[in-house]
């Protein structure tokens, strides 16, 4: 109990020294906040020199490095991909999904990757390619054949 005492005791005083500290030196405080202005997200400005104004982007699927990631304002669907470290080796960059808002569509990398200019809040998605889950089907599709053929021989008998 006195253990807690003492504890209470060494906050509350530094509770109060530290505030009284804080202004020993004059009227003005040591350290002084400005208050950070708050901007919609588009606006998001960085202190790289001549980066200029900078959109969020979603980047999910098979990327290096999925996640958000700033882009500069006016970059395209192939800058974002390669601001995520680039695709995968199983990536389908022929069917990648962007999502803006409640819409979606379909994009071909390598034919409208280009094209396509991104704004801030947009999602992008890469699949997987299928060519890479086939193995996977035809060993499912293995078992089953031999599961049902086994039983039919032993329905046979």
């Amino acid at each position: 109990m006195n253990v807690w005492r003492g504890a209470l005791a060494t906050v509350l005083a530094m509770g109060i020294a530290c505030p009284a500290g804080a202004f020993a030196q004059g009227s003005k405080p040591i350290l002084q906040v400005d208050p950070i202005p708050r901007r919609p997200s588009a606006e998001f400005y960085t202190t790289r020199p001549g980066a200029g104004t900078l959109i969020g982007v979603n980047l999910w699927g098979e990327l290096a490095q999925p996640g958000r990631h700033y882009l500069q304002l006016g970059s395209r669907l192939s800058d974002a991909i390669g601001a995520s470290g680039g695709p995968s080796g199983q990536a389908d960059v022929g069917s990648i999904r962007l999502v803006r808002g409640s819409d979606y569509k379909t994009v071909d990398l390598f034919k409208d990757g280009v094209m396509v200019e991104l704004q801030d809040g947009d999602s992008v998605y890469v699949p997987r390619s299928v060519k890479y889950d086939l193995p996977i089907y035809f060993g499912a599709a293995s078992v089953i054949v031999s599961l049902l053929t086994l039983y039919y021989v032993r329905s046979k008998n």
